[in-house]
This record gives C-alpha cells, structure tokens and sequence, in this order.
C-alpha cells in the first residue's frame, strides 16, 4: 500500500456517526450500511461519489462518522449531524481489501507518520479523511 501526503480544501459534511471502544469497530460496516439508506434523505451533495468517513479518536474509544460532502445545509433529516473537515495535509492511502482487515491498514498509515516525520494531532477535534466509492469498496485513507 502507497503512501504520500495530499493537501486537501476543507468540506463540508454531513452524515451519521458511532462512538465506541476500540475493541468494537467491527460494528462500522453496520453503520456504512445504515447511511448508504439515508443518503437519498440529504439535500445539496456537492455530485462527487465518496462517502467521507472522519472520526476523533481518543485514549479509550472513538467516533466513527460516514458522511457526503455537502454545498450547503438548510436543514438537517433526524439523525443526521453536520461537520466541517478542515483544510490541511493528510495522510493518503489507497486501501484495495476487505473492510474486517483494513484495521490493519490504519496501523500501517499511523506508522507511516511516525517513521516520516509527521506527527498525529494530538487535539479531541482530530480526524482522518477516508474515501469510499459508492459503486465499490475501495478506501482510501
């Protein structure tokens, strides 16, 4: 797996989101499975076809979001929340696999900025941008 660093221009998001302990991310397919049926419901996707899954990670448990880019919210479906992913340089990955191992990319991406460099941010607010096609199961992240 390849990976560089890409600047990218803030957006934003809106979608779903989990919070749980590391131990449970076995549950995120669930979620994307969730969104994909309420993404009819959103208003004003910017027409790319990626679902944009940011998440804050912290000592104990994270939250997971999957969310589309949106130009504009007026007003929100129940259940949906709105976010901002601010402009920057991310770390940048093309994950071509099954969604139970790519745990194990993460790892990789994370010790791809340590060995580089980089350091992670340390901040509550910090997220990771990753890209899924709608029509298949790539990640990018």
């Amino acid at each position: 797996m390849e990976i560089n660093v890409a600047s990218l221009d803030d957006k934003l998001l809106v979608g779903i989101g989990w919070t749980g302990p590391y131990g449970r991310g076995a549950e995120i397919p669930r979620l994307f499975t969730k969104f994909l049926q309420m993404i009819p419901s959103i208003h004003h996707i910017n027409g790319d076809e990626c679902i944009y899954a940011p998440f804050h990670d912290r000592a104990t448990d994270f939250t997971y979001y999957c969310t589309v880019e949106v130009d504009r919210v007026e007003k929100l479906p129940p259940g949906l929340v709105e976010l901002s992913l601010p402009s920057g340089d991310y770390a940048h990955a093309l994950y071509e696999g099954l969604s139970t191992e790519v745990e194990q990319a993460y790892f990789s991406i994370f010790n791809w900025i340590k060995e580089n460099g980089y350091e992670k941010d340390t901040l509550q607010t910090e997220c990771r941008e990753i890209f899924i096609s709608r029509q298949g199961n790539q990640r990018n992240g």
